[in-house]
């Protein structure tokens, strides 16, 4: 019985935490002008979700999220805006596709409906890579798309869990102003930021038989 009262407790706490920082995500996506503000904001959901998840750190919701949220202004704007001009071209030649009544274009439709599905599955992840590395934007393009490719398992689970929660706000819409953007991106999360600490592991590995190997000659 006492396990479950700590397991329900640590529910609680999650999800006020959740609900706590999707009210701070509205208020600095408006801060921004909407327009400006959307990504930087959802670069911070993530960053603090970071400090909870892999490093454990007590959070100060307001003022780590505000230094979040300005230290990743620019370039979370330039990430996230490259991946909808991204889905826009694909998006519109699809509809150019679309007017072909040929087999080839056909064709064409249906690998670019799978292009543009691809490229949604990594708009999803890129924040979630954004936060955990240091990198030039062309190395987040270049790994945001590479992810789903080199982590196909937990592609699947993300699409499944995603699915599920898609289901879940439609025949529950009004949760959405309470959790729907910081639950989002907790699967996410869950799902990605345990593959960043096993990459760690390897690299540390490959580190160590690299010095090894330079010891021994």
């Amino acid at each position: 019985m006492q396990g479950f009262y700590e397991k329900f407790n640590v529910f609680g706490e999650w999800l006020y935490r959740l609900v706590l920082l999707n009210f701070i995500w509205i208020g600095f996506s408006i801060l921004g002008a909407g327009i400006l503000g959307v990504f930087p904001a959802t670069a911070a959901i993530f960053s603090l979700l970071r400090k909870w998840m892999l490093q454990g750190k007590d959070v100060k919701l307001l003022s780590d999220f505000w230094q979040a949220y300005r230290n990743s202004f620019l370039k979370a704007n330039v990430l996230g805006y490259g991946m909808v001009v991204l889905w826009l071209i694909i998006w519109a030649d699809i509809q150019l596709t679309l007017q072909s009544t040929s087999l080839i274009g056909l064709v064409m439709t249906f690998i670019l409906f799978g292009v543009l599905i691809y490229v949604s599955i990594s708009s999803l992840m890129g924040f979630a890579i954004y936060v955990h590395y240091e990198l030039t934007i062309k190395q987040y393009f270049f790994q945001m798309l590479k992810y789903p490719i080199t982590h196909v398992k937990e592609s699947f689970i993300l699409i499944a869990t995603l699915l599920i929660y898609c289901t879940l706000l439609y025949y529950g819409s009004s949760i959405i102003p309470f959790i729907g953007v910081t639950l989002l991106g907790f699967v996410i999360a869950k799902v990605m930021f345990p593959t960043f600490k096993v990459q760690k592991r390897k690299n540390s590995t490959m580190y160590e038989q690299q010095r090894d190997e330079l010891l021994y000659y």
